[in-house]
């Protein structure tokens, strides 16, 4: 017999993070659904992206709130804006770039739910309710916690695709 979890969390519950360089919620976490999946919301500054990487444990749905952002999906690029949103399948490499000068929103689900880990991992908590002025990022601690949670890290944003 199927049960249904009841949350009693509000989004002003949640523990803002500093995360790589976005001001970064878990809205429904790992735990309240049993590992299926995640939530998180992401606020992202202008021309922020993220690099070009592979997860080797789990596909992502994006779906864009404000803002517009480039992907990359394999060797496709394609631009979203508001309303729309990306599937990103387990195994194939992609990134993504908040695009002209107003920041961007995003709903990022994972299936299952174990990005919420290398999120919390490799963050701080806000300090403040303000995206992150441009944070120094340790490339090398992020390579080696991202690899123990499956995901590699190839390059930055990569900027000359189709």
């Amino acid at each position: 017999m199927e049960t249904c979890k009841e949350t009693k969390m509000k989004f002003s519950e949640n523990k803002p993070y500093w995360f790589l360089r976005t001001l970064t919620f878990v809205r429904i976490s790992r735990q309240m659904t049993d590992g299926a999946f995640t939530l998180i919301e992401q606020f992202l500054a202008p021309g922020s992206e993220s690099p070009y990487h592979i997860h080797s444990k789990e596909a992502e749905v994006i779906y864009v709130l404000d803002g517009n952002l480039s992907f990359v999906v394999g060797r496709e690029r394609f631009d979203k804006g508001p309303n729309e949103s990306v599937f990103l399948p387990k195994g194939v490499p992609h990134a993504f770039k908040v695009l002209g000068n107003n920041p961007a929103r995003i709903l990022l689900e994972t299936f299952p739910g174990e990005f919420e880990s290398f999120v919390v991992e490799m963050s701080e908590q806000a300090k403040s309710l303000e995206i992150p002025n441009n944070p120094i990022i340790d490339v090398k601690k992020l390579k080696i916690v991202a690899m123990r949670f499956g995901i590699e890290i190839l390059s930055p944003f990569p900027m000359n695709v189709a």
